[in-house]
C-alpha cells in the first residue's frame, strides 16, 4: 500500500496561536517555563515556542526529525503502516532493499524465501544457475548437490563420476565427461599395476589371500557382457573360475581364475571393483560350497562388504554408498546383511557367518 501524503495544516496538527494573560499564567506542557504572551496550542496542550512544538509532532521513521523540520517540503509528511516520514527520501530509505540491485523495492517480486526484488530482472538474476547451461533455473533437477534445468538433466551420464553432460561417446555406447577421461584407466599395464596392490593392500590389512593365479584382463562394456553372458547395467567387473575337481578325493585337478573390469574407470572406482572381484576369489577359496543362485546375497554381500572396508582403508569410504544404491536388490540386501555382522562382531562375525554357511551347505551335500 503506498504511503499517504499529508499537509499538517490539513488535520488535526493544525496549530492554535493564543496570547497568555498576565494575570492567569500558563506552563509549556514540554519545557514546564510560564507562557507570558503568545502561545501554541497542539491538540490541547500548550507549547510556548515552534521548538516545543517539534517535540509533540510525529517523528520521522527514518532521520528522527520532528515531522515539521524534515527535508520535505514545508508542512508535508508521509504516513505508511503507522510510521510518520519527513519526506520522501526518507520514506525510500525505509523500504526493503532488492536483494539484487539493493533498490528500494515498492510492491516489487517475493521469492520462497521472502526476499524481494525489485524487478523481474533482478528476480531471475537471483535464481540458480543450471551447471551446464548456465541459464537461471525456477524449476531444477538436483543430482549430486549440482542443479541442472530440465534440459540438461536428460543429456547422457558420465560413468565415471555419473552426472549429466557427458562430452565423450565410447565405442561400447558408454560416455564419458571430458574431466574424467583424463584420469581413468585405460591401460592394461597401468590396471595391472593397480591390481596388484589392491591384492597386497587386502592380504596385508585383512589378512585374506590366495595362492592363485588370477589373470586380469581390461575389457570395454561388450566384451564384459559377452563374458557375462547377457548384457550387464551395473557390473564393472567379472570374476571367472573354471576347475575339473576329481571325483571321490575332491583334488583340483585344473583350474582357471580370471577377473575382467572396466576399462575407464577412474583409479578409486577400479581399486573398488578389484577389491569385490577378489572377495570372489577369496570366497571360492575358504567357502566353496557358498555359491550359486541360492546364496547370491550372501556372495555379493560378501563381496561388497570386504570391498567396503577397503575402501574406507584407502580414504575412499564416499564410494560405499553406491552399493546401497545397486539396481540388483541382492547386492544391497547381502551388504547389508553382512554390516549387520560386522556391527555386532566386527570382521570375525562376518567370516564365521561365512563358515556356518560353508559347513551347512557341505553337509547337506553329504546327504544326497
Amino acid at each position: 500500500m503506498m504511503p499517504r501524503r499529508i499537509l499538517l495544516s490539513a488535520l488535526c496538527l493544525a496549530f492554535l496561536f493564543s496570547v497568555s494573560s498576565a494575570e492567569d499564567p500558563l506552563r509549556c506542557f514540554v519545557c514546564g517555563k510560564k507562557i507570558k504572551g503568545a502561545y501554541i496550542e497542539y491538540e490541547g496542550k500548550i507549547v510556548c515556542t515552534q521548538a516545543c512544538l517539534g517535540a509533540l509532532l510525529p517523528k520521522c521513521g527514518t532521520c528522527g526529525q520532528p515531522v515539521s523540520a524534515g527535508k520535505g517540503l514545508k508542512g508535508e509528511y508521509l504516513k505508511h503502516n503507522g510510521r510518520y516520514y519527513c519526506s520522501q527520501e526518507c520514506f525510500e530509505q525505509s523500504l526493503p532493499k532488492c536483494g539484487t540491485c539493493g533498490k528500494p523495492v515498492k510492491g516489487g517480486l517475493k521469492d520462497q524465501e521472502g526476499k524481494l526484488y525489485c524487478c523481474r530482472d533482478c528476480y531471475r538474476q537471483s535464481l540458480p544457475k543450471c551447471a551446464i547451461c548456465g541459464q537461471p533455473m525456477e524449476a531444477w533437477t538436483e543430482i549430486a548437490d549440482h542443479r541442472y534445468c530440465q534440459a540438461c538433466a536428460k543429456l547422457p551420464r558420465c560413468l565415471g563420476c555419473q552426472l549429466p553432460g557427458a562430452e565423450v561417446e565410447l565405442d561400447d555406447g558408454r560416455t564419458i565427461c571430458k574431466k574424467c577421461l583424463e584420469g581413468a584407466v585405460v591401460d592394461q599395464a597401468e590396471a595391472q599395476r593397480i591390481f596388484d596392490q589392491v591384492r597386497k593392500d587386502m592380504a596385508d590389512r585383512l589378512k585374506l589371500k590366495t595362492e592363485h593365479e588370477i589373470g586380469l584382463k581390461l575389457v570395454d562394456a561388450r566384451e564384459l557382457s559377452g563374458v557375462v553372458g547377457h548384457r550387464t547395467m551395473h557390473e564393472n567387473g567379472y570374476y571367472h573360475y573354471k576347475g575339473t575337481v576329481e571325483q571321490g578325493s575332491g583334488r583340483v585337478l585344473s583350474a582357471e581364475y580370471r577377473i575382467y573390469v572396466l576399462s575407464h574407470l577412474s583409479p578409486e572406482r577400479l581399486r573398488d571393483v578389484a577389491a569385490h572381484e577378489l572377495a570372489h576369489d577369496i570366497n571360492q577359496a575358504r567357502y566353496p560350497n557358498v555359491a550359486g543362485a541360492k546364496h547370491k546375497q550372501a556372495v555379493e554381500g560378501f563381496a561388497q562388504y570386504l570391498s567396503a572396508v577397503m575402501n574406507k582403508h584407502w580414504g575412499q569410504e564416499a564410494l560405499n554408498t553406491d552399493k546401497l544404491n545397486v539396481v540388483d536388490p541382492d547386492y544391497v540386501k547381502g551388504f547389508q546383511k553382512f554390516l549387520e555382522l560386522d556391527r555386532d562382531g566386527g570382521m570375525k562375525a562376518v567370516l564365521d557367518h561365512m563358515a556356518k554357511l560353508n559347513s551347512a551347505d557341505a553337509r547337506s551335500k553329504n546327504r544326497r
